[in-house]
């Protein structure tokens, strides 16, 4: 956690030219160029203009994120938590489960990961099938929670890159082969970019 912590300060404390150009190069590798716009546009500051678009957005929000405000019991400092369910479920070892997307910001330190239902992840690291909209599949390596329900990525750098495409994307298509079988999960990402806002001001990125 301590290492954790420290690559985070790290990341956090780089200069604004410097993190504008790790943005940027996350945008350039999204295919869709409308998606690919509003990373640009995000990046930018841009927000469109007519008050009717954006009452839209600030309420739309909800319909697929749930959020979590709470307060670290050792430092006081805001705890968010944004939880997303996936819409349809996958077949479990016994009856049907559903995978959890979970974005926290605990202690300035931010986690992205998967809960799988209740089922247990086999692998202490293993690679994870990420598809966004009709982009091309990634395989990204998450690592194992010690309850053995989550996949995560630890830390905003190395979260970075799978948020900035997710805030960019409508869909989002997960999958983990481990040693009972796949587990998957779609996700309508819609409403990110404005669900996450008091996760960032918490994390300070």
């Amino acid at each position: 956690m301590k290492f954790v912590s420290a690559l985070l300060a790290a990341v956090c404390a780089l200069s604004g030219p410097a993190m504008a150009a790790d943005d940027l190069a996350s945008c350039v590798e999204i295919r869709s160029d409308k998606h690919r716009l509003v990373c640009y546009d995000r990046i930018a500051g841009y927000k469109a203009a007519g008050k009717g678009a954006t009452t839209e957005k600030n309420e739309n929000w909800r319909e697929n994120w749930t959020r979590e405000m709470d307060t670290s019991k050792f430092d006081d400092s805001p705890k968010v938590t944004l939880i997303n369910t996936s819409r349809e479920p996958f077949q479990a070892l016994i009856g049907q489960a559903r995978v959890s997307l979970v974005i926290q910001c605990e202690e300035n330190t931010t986690m992205l990961a998967f809960h799988m239902g209740g089922q247990t992840v086999s692998d202490r690291s293993a690679p994870v099938e990420i598809r966004f909209d009709k982009d091309p599949a990634d395989a990204i390596t998450m690592e194992r929670s010690a309850d053995f329900e989550f996949l995560a990525l630890f830390g905003y750098a190395r979260s970075k890159r799978m948020l900035d495409r997710m805030m960019a994307a409508d869909t989002m298509l997960m999958r983990y082969i481990g040693r009972r079988g796949a587990m998957t999960g779609e996700f309508d990402v819609t409403g990110l970019e404005e669900a996450i806002k008091p996760l960032r001001e918490a994390c300070n990125w």
